[in-house]
């Protein structure tokens, strides 16, 4: 905590908007890691809809420690690619069995893209890939190969 009240300044980042609720909801444990590796720094959000401004708050190195952090992060978050790709559902536990062996290898195999599987009560063929292109199209190579052999063995 700052006691030299003389020493607090204020920063703004600019974010773009579309990335707010992912930050917020999603990345929130990367804030709060941040806030305490910069000495508990104050961030505050915008208000929805209102501007893509957050503002830091504390002394000039830790603002400037966090302001980086976050616009790298925001930089990583712009390059986050999403991808769909269909896989009858009744293919999905084959994926998610054995404590997600299958499903963990090919996220491993794939630098720790997320794989988003709908719920069981679901009948949605949908499954979401999330990562840079590279490894999203990786992963979903990997799923759609894994798919077309198991129909090769159901026949």
């Amino acid at each position: 905590m700052i006691t030299d009240i003389g020493n607090v300044i204020e920063e703004h980042v600019d974010i773009n908007e579309k990335y707010h609720g992912t930050l917020v909801v999603n990345q929130k444990e990367y804030l709060h890691k941040l806030e305490k590796e910069c000495s508990n720094i104050k961030i505050e959000f915008p208000k929805l809809g209102a501007e893509d401004r957050f503002v830091i708050s504390d002394s000039k190195t830790d603002v400037a420690l966090a302001k980086h952090g976050l616009l790298d992060h925001a930089k990583v978050l712009e390059n986050i690619f999403r991808s769909v790709v269909n896989v009858d559902s009744k293919y999905h536990k084959y994926f998610v069995a054995r404590r997600d062996e299958i499903i963990n290898r090919i996220i491993n195999d794939c630098n720790g893209v997320s794989i988003t599987f709908p719920k069981i009560a679901f009948s949605n063929s949908a499954v979401i890939i999330k990562s840079d292109k590279i490894n999203v199209e990786e992963a979903k190579r990997k799923i759609e190969e894994i798919v077309k052999d198991l129909l090769l063995h159901k026949k």
